[in-house]
């Protein structure tokens, strides 16, 4: 294959081809699944934040409103929700708090489903209480702003 020089790799041209340059996210993604175990997950996180004057560090899996999720990528993260939900009862020990999210939402996020996979909850956001909830900042759920005005 032609390599194709850019500011940040030398890499083969053509390597990821139409969907597959968001499918898979990174280089690395295609190459586990072409050439790695299939006794194992690997999963493409969509962001992972660390907010250090709270010490809170989030992983956040994003998905559109109608897009599935295959089973070993929730159940990974299920597993880390586990860790985590332990972790947190030893806060004297670690200094942090871990949480781990799925977001469910369209672009320009109006409206998303916040799922909490720690501590197994959902609650809804509007698109001004998203970006305070991604900027760790104090935030109303929709459900919040029901029961105010009820």
């Amino acid at each position: 294959m032609k390599k194709l020089n850019t500011d940040i790799c030398v890499c083969q041209e053509g390597y990821r081809r139409g969907e597959e340059v968001t499918y898979f996210g990174s280089d690395l993604n295609k190459w586990v699944k072409l050439f790695c175990t299939r006794e194992m997950t690997h999963i493409n996180i969509d962001g992972l934040s660390h907010k250090k004057s709270k010490n809170i560090v989030r992983i956040i899996e994003s998905k559109h409103s109608r897009e599935g999720m295959p089973q070993p990528q929730r159940d990974v993260l299920k597993l880390l929700a586990e860790y985590f939900l332990k972790i947190d009862k030893r806060t004297v020990v670690f200094h942090h708090t871990f949480e781990c999210y799925i977001v469910r939402g369209d672009f320009p996020y109006e409206v998303v489903e916040v799922e909490d996979l720690v501590y197994d909850t959902t609650f809804t956001l509007d698109n001004e209480n998203l970006k305070k909830f991604l900027d760790f900042e104090d935030y109303q759920t929709i459900e919040q702003l029901n029961e105010i005005h009820s």
